[in-house]
């Protein structure tokens, strides 16, 4: 099976980290947001698709 990287992107103003750096797809990644003073997290996305919650379930690259 095929592990693929998780890549964190423009994170200024905090700290954003996931419970795994790969994973194989199907695998749920959570993650932790921690905003710096003054800033808030506006949204994340996964492979461009707008997340709402703070799980993602690994998708599966082609």
């Amino acid at each position: 099976m095929a592990t693929y990287t998780i890549t964190i992107e423009d994170k200024t103003g905090g700290t954003i980290l996931t419970s795994q750096t790969s994973a194989p797809a199907g695998t749920t990644i959570t993650i932790f947001v921690s905003t710096n003073k003054g800033y808030n997290l506006v949204k994340y996305l996964v492979d461009g698709v707008e997340q709402t919650e703070n799980t993602f379930v690994m998708p599966e690259k082609t």
